[in-house]
């Protein structure tokens, strides 16, 4: 009996002892997931601040990146003229374009071309001029473009139109001089319309991007 006491006694000090010398484990704090210690609600905030947290990290990163390359640039060029910037640069051919006058124009001879500027005071003065195009049909724009004209009333182009809005298409560098409200506008806005839409068949626009054109005083 004594030694049967005794066994238990030790038992009891080393259970005893145990409970004083460790503490019990703590279950670990989990934020997300169906074991999660938080409500839904507060579930989803961690989410958005976790979310949050990573997306302004990748922002900090590209705005340090452009800040570093701007400043590249700022250095390299701060002590140079312009003139010295445009040194050895030179433009010799026209913009690239797909645009092409209609065929049935094409095929016309010069004095045709010659009487219609003569008809409607078109002085056109370079190196292979585009035929003036009395219809808005014949400067392939869209259907859509078509329609936006019409409603606007705008049926026939003007003398400006006639001959800028085929020389720019061309991909030309135009210098139009015209009356006031004679529409020299459309003559480099319709063309700017048809680049961008020929560019975004060819790669789609993505969202922030640009510009397409710059206008730098309208008339």
């Amino acid at each position: 009996g004594r030694n049967a006491s005794h066994i238990n006694a030790d038992n009891a000090d080393h259970l005893f002892s145990s409970d004083t010398t460790h503490t019990q484990p703590v279950a670990e704090e989990i934020t997300v997931g169906p074991q999660a210690n938080f409500t839904l609600l507060d579930q989803l905030s961690e989410i958005k601040k976790n979310q949050n947290l990573s997306d302004q990290t990748s922002t900090d990163k590209i705005l340090e990146e452009e800040e570093r390359i701007l400043q590249n640039v700022v250095e390299t060029k701060a002590l140079m003229g312009v003139a010295e910037l445009a040194k050895g640069i030179e433009y010799t051919d026209p913009i690239r374009t797909s645009w092409r006058s209609p065929r049935a124009v094409l095929r016309m001879p010069e004095e045709r071309h010659r009487r219609i500027r003569q008809i409607y005071n078109i002085i056109a003065e370079g190196d292979d001029i585009p035929p003036p195009l009395c219809r808005f049909e014949d400067m392939k724009l869209p259907i859509g473009v078509l329609n936006a004209l019409k409603e606007k009333k705008i049926m026939l182009p003007t003398p400006i139109q006639m001959q800028g809005i085929p020389s720019v298409l061309s991909g030309r560098d135009l210098i139009g001089i015209a009356y006031t409200g004679s529409g020299k506008t459309l003559v480099f806005v319709l063309p700017l319309i048809m680049f961008c839409l020929e560019q975004e068949k060819a790669m789609p626009f993505i969202r922030n991007e640009g510009p397409y054109g710059l206008i730098i005083c309208p008339s």
